[in-house]
């Protein structure tokens, strides 16, 4: 019986571990493609980083500089 129930759920457990699978392969290249520059990633070298890591592009995404201007505009709008 117990055997039964295991084969049923089977087809199930296939579907969730390829979705996580392929969730896990995703968070992956976006976190490889932020310590990418945007050049690499368009030549499609965000895993082989020739240009090496670039941690510097967490600082600059922080940068009021560049997010107040984006939120002055939907602020707006809303």
């Amino acid at each position: 019986m117990e055997l039964e129930k295991r084969v049923k759920a089977g087809p199930g457990y296939l579907v969730v571990l390829l979705w996580v699978g392929f969730t896990l392969l995703l968070l992956g290249w976006i976190a490889a493609a932020s310590l990418s520059t945007t050049a690499d990633i368009f030549k499609g070298d965000a895993l082989k980083f020739p240009t090496g890591l670039h941690f510097e592009n967490y600082v600059q995404a922080w940068d009021p500089a560049v997010w107040l201007p984006f939120l002055r505009i939907h602020c707006c709008i809303l």
